[in-house]
């Protein structure tokens, strides 16, 4: 019997991490924290509809429009339509809870060694 319910709980686990990423798992308002392990001063924060279309929110400059799609190979790329701050256009992402009400997105950059760290809160973004 143990090792039946050890089994469904692997079988869960394993269907869980296999289920393919949608632009609605992604979607929403994200603050910019850390890049690359620096915490940031003045964070933008980055919108991601569910249209494929966002924007990069900064209080201090116009905001800046990009187009977002992910991929078969479950990375994603953006394209900002001007490049100011994003120089990458495909990164590997992973979404995780790093407290009870705060999910973190960790965006990648496939070609370079730069790291862009996100957050927002749970409650906010279930909402909209």
């Amino acid at each position: 019997m143990k090792a039946i319910i050890l089994g469904i709980i692997a079988l869960i686990t394993i269907s869980g991490e296999a289920q393919p990423r949608t632009n609605a798992f992604i979607g929403g308002r994200w603050r910019l924290e850390y890049l690359d392990g620096v915490l940031c001063n003045e964070c933008p924060e980055v919108e991601f509809n569910e249209d494929g279309r966002g924007k990069m929110i900064n209080s201090q400059a116009k905001d800046i429009g990009f187009d977002y799609s992910i991929l078969t190979n479950g990375n994603v790329k953006i394209v900002f339509d001007e490049k100011i701050f994003f120089d990458e256009t495909e990164f590997s992402y992973q979404i995780q809870i790093i407290e009870e009400n705060i999910e973190e997105l960790e965006l990648r950059a496939i070609n370079k060694d730069r790291i862009y760290i996100l957050s927002r809160e749970v409650n906010k973004t279930k909402s909209k």
